[in-house]
């Protein structure tokens, strides 16, 4: 939600990532995992796909939480707590 280029007059002003804001436990969400398993795989290992499928829909999901708690919609990222 953080991340993102900040320019001031054409230059890139965070180079790296001391320049940036960092979220803490704080501003992080309580998870809890749990583990399912769905259908049977006819890979001859047995294995399932995973990857970043969870990761794709996250930036979104999180944009429309911030525009229903606003009551407007918010259409650019990053999203800053100020």
């Amino acid at each position: 939600m953080y991340e993102g280029v900040v320019l001031e007059e054409g230059r890139v002003v965070n180079l790296n990532v001391v320049d940036y804001l960092i979220p803490t436990a704080v501003e992080s969400p309580r998870m809890k995992w749990e583990h399912f398993t769905f259908g049977v795989s006819s890979h001859p290992t047995g294995s399932k796909g995973i990857g970043e499928a969870g990761a794709v829909v996250a930036t979104p999901v999180i944009m429309n939480a911030i525009s229903q708690c606003l009551g407007r919609q918010v259409k650019e990222m990053p999203w800053r707590p100020a």
